[in-house]
């Protein structure tokens, strides 16, 4: 099954769960690892639990196999690059707070010098209470990855080459169905150009 294909299965089953939520972002309980088996290995969920604070509620074996150890239970931007911590805070949060989804290209350098391109698809869940509080993504490489690949150690830089949004039924963030980040640029404050997101 193709990359392109994973990430339309996950899109498409987010769609079924809001279909059943009546249009509303879909609730967090709603999501069954059982219904998406096969995807699962590229999945995550992240919780916002306040500013600077991501928690990883699950994380598929293959994204952990990229590092060599376990993400669940840790704050995801600790995993993120050092450097670009604000930026992918900064993008998580828009996924929350317009609601809509999200697909970024990058290419990853790790620990060990390996460079690996990288595609992210993440989309909003909802707590009991209605509000936009989860995230749901896919993240898969470029490539089909042999065991070279593998056991990277922390992500030291990243390049977001292509950051597209996905209007759900809420809108867009500014507007902007697409922004394409420069390399040089990936380091930015974002929140100049994605309209109200507080």
């Amino acid at each position: 099954m193709s990359t392109v294909d994973d990430f339309d299965r996950l899109t498409s089953y987010w769609r079924g769960l809001q279909a059943q939520a009546g249009g509303a972002v879909p609730s967090r309980v709603q999501f069954n690892p059982a219904d998406v088996k096969r995807l699962l290995p590229f999945i995550f969920i992240l919780e916002r639990k306040g500013p600077g604070v991501m928690h990883v509620r699950l994380c598929g074996t293959a994204l952990d196999d990229l590092s060599g150890f376990t993400i669940t239970g840790r704050n995801y931007l600790d995993v993120c690059p050092d450097e670009h911590r604000q930026l992918y805070e900064t993008l998580t949060h828009v996924v929350l707070a317009v609601p809509c989804g999200m697909k970024l290209d990058r290419e990853v350098t790790y620990e060990n010098g390996r460079m690996l391109p990288l595609t992210s698809l993440l989309l909003p869940l909802a707590d009991s209470s209605g509000l936009a509080r989860y995230v749901i993504g896919m993240m898969k490489p470029a490539r089909v990855l042999q065991k070279i690949d593998l056991y990277n150690g922390k992500a030291q830089k990243a390049e977001l080459h292509n950051v597209t949004y996905i209007d759900i039924g809420c809108g867009l963030p500014a507007g902007q169905a697409d922004l394409t980040i420069p390399a040089q640029n990936t380091d930015r404050d974002l929140s100049d150009g994605l309209g109200a997101v507080s």
